[in-house]
């Protein structure tokens, strides 16, 4: 096999790597902040974590494919002549795993726009929450009465016993 084939599985391998690696943190980042998801983007982040793991497992095909190209399993295990990145089994698998890994990342973008825009809402919106059927009455308002002048303190003289 010739240099430039080489390079071309490497490459090929590479990238199928790249996307597994990538999809794989994707749905581990969103799928650890998912608690606090709100309900409407909860289908768009469902929707992007199975499309990234169809990703995967199309890169596990593709690099099972490629495997068995540079070493098929008829002959005796003696490889093919000239072996290529562009057999029907590699391109399928290579060129549908990053079609879905790009409708998972569009799906990704969708959701956390819908996200986003759940979580900007008002919170008056909600109703409040009723927790006892207490009744408190309700206050008097208080009225104002005019200052009133401080009452002198009148002492008293003590009569003395002694005279």
């Amino acid at each position: 096999m010739d240099e430039p084939t080489k390079k071309a599985f490497d490459f090929a391998a590479d990238v199928t790597k790249q996307l597994i690696t990538v999809a794989s943190a994707i749905v581990t980042v969103t799928v650890t902040f998912s608690k606090d998801t709100p309900v409407p983007a909860r289908d768009w982040a469902y929707g992007a974590w199975s499309c990234f793991l169809v990703s995967i497992l199309l890169g596990f095909g593709a690099l099972m494919c490629m495997t068995g190209e540079l070493q098929p399993k008829v002959n005796n295990g003696v490889g093919k002549q000239n072996p290529s990145v562009w057999k029907g089994n590699i391109t399928f698998f290579s060129a549908t795993q990053i079609f879905v890994f790009l409708v998972g990342i569009c799906l990704t973008a969708w959701f956390g726009r819908i996200a986003m825009q759940s979580s900007a809402k008002p919170q008056t919106e909600t109703q409040p929450q009723q927790v006892c059927n207490c009744v408190f009455p309700t206050p008097k308002p208080v009225q104002e009465s005019p200052p009133q002048r401080p009452v002198p303190k009148i002492k008293k003289k003590s009569k003395s016993i002694s005279q």
